[in-house]
């Protein structure tokens, strides 16, 4: 029993442990800090970045902004008339995130969220991992067959993609050198006519759905894809290129982040701190702001189950123990009782 006892307390304080745990993840996600101090040049007190040389690039989110329509000739704010019923028009963007380049995207900039249209992003980034997957495919071959004494020469050198590894880069584009296991989603980026159905055409781009709110390419009813419908365009997409784009830390000293950059909106405290465009009448940051991050959203949904996955081991475990007492109090009318102030079972006598 003491025994017992002992076990009971260790798992109880390990469900305080598991409930501190993800209270302390959770609020680590909402401090925003700015751990870049070097390369800046303040405006009105906001702080550019003049060389991102030193960062690398990570996805964070697909976000829906509903375009503002002030049309008296509609229901509640929908302008679009399509299929019996009006509906919204929305604007599909991309958010991103700094990162010290490092820390392999370990330690990002929170303070600012980098927002951009979702076509502009997908062009930028698909090309980086594309490229990337081409220089694994040829870099990495070439040392495993040069052998590690070539390797150990190639270290220190600066390639395109100094964030390239070559034990796990392999594996994460074997799929794109396969033609994607299906339809190549990059194929379909611009908003374009797709299928016809009960007289009615549909069109085809990327936008925010599935499971975790990731890019797909889904159906609009309209020719420049701002009314989605609930419906993907269904050619036996992999999504491939899309989820490698969506993992991947990408440098910033490959090019890639410095347009990105000069054309998104740099969204802090759901405004826009960029002087390129007016946030008043398309509210881009605010809705940013609004849309959970992509990156915690699934670490603090698979913590938050934890206390109750204790639980239930607690509850298996006080049963099965139970459940092993009376089994043994009930096998051998001979066995010693449990209690230690019970009397001994004397022996029948022998006839």
């Amino acid at each position: 029993m003491k025994r017992l006892l002992i076990f009971a307390v260790a798992v109880a304080s390990s469900v305080h442990d598991a409930s501190a745990l993800q209270t302390s993840l959770s609020t680590a996600t909402d401090i925003r800090n700015a751990p870049f101090i070097s390369n800046i040049r303040r405006v009105e007190g906001y702080a550019y970045l003049d060389d991102l040389s030193g960062y690398d690039l990570i996805f964070n989110k697909c976000i829906r902004v509903k375009i503002p329509n002030n049309g008296d000739d509609d229901e509640e704010g929908n302008s679009y008339f399509a299929n019996g019923r009006y509906h919204a028009q929305y604007q599909n963007y991309a958010s991103f995130y700094l990162c010290d380049k490092y820390s392999t995207c370990g330690s990002c900039d929170f303070s600012t969220e980098y927002v951009t249209d979702l076509i502009t992003y997908l062009e930028a980034s698909i090309g980086y991992v594309q490229g990337m997957c081409t220089s694994c495919s040829a870099y990495c071959r070439r040392r495993l067959e040069e052998g590690e004494e070539e390797e150990e020469e190639e270290e220190g050198k600066n390639y395109d993609y100094p964030n390239l590894d070559c034990s796990t880069c392999a594996k994460q584009c074997k799929n794109l050198s396969s033609n994607n296991g299906g339809a190549d989603e990059t194929n379909y980026l611009e908003c374009q006519a797709a299928v016809e159905n009960n007289g009615i055409q549909y069109y085809s781009a990327p936008q925010c759905g599935g499971d975790n709110n990731n890019i797909i390419i889904g159906l609009y009813y309209d020719e420049d894809c701002t009314v989605k419908t609930a419906m993907e365009l269904d050619y036996g997409f992999s999504y491939n290129t899309f989820k490698l784009m969506e993992d991947s830390c990408m440098d910033c000293s490959s090019g890639l982040c410095a347009d990105l950059y000069d054309e998104s909106l740099h969204c802090v405290n759901g405004y826009n701190k960029n002087n390129n465009a007016d946030d008043q009448d398309m509210p881009v940051c605010k809705t940013a702001k609004s849309t959970a991050d992509r990156t915690y959203s699934k670490r603090k949904k698979q913590l938050k189950f934890m206390p109750l996955v204790i639980l239930v081991v607690m509850l298996a475990f006080f049963f099965l123990f139970g459940s092993y007492t009376y089994y043994v109090r009930h096998k051998n009318p001979l066995a010693e009782p449990l209690s230690g102030n019970a009397a001994p079972t004397e022996l029948p006598p022998v006839t």
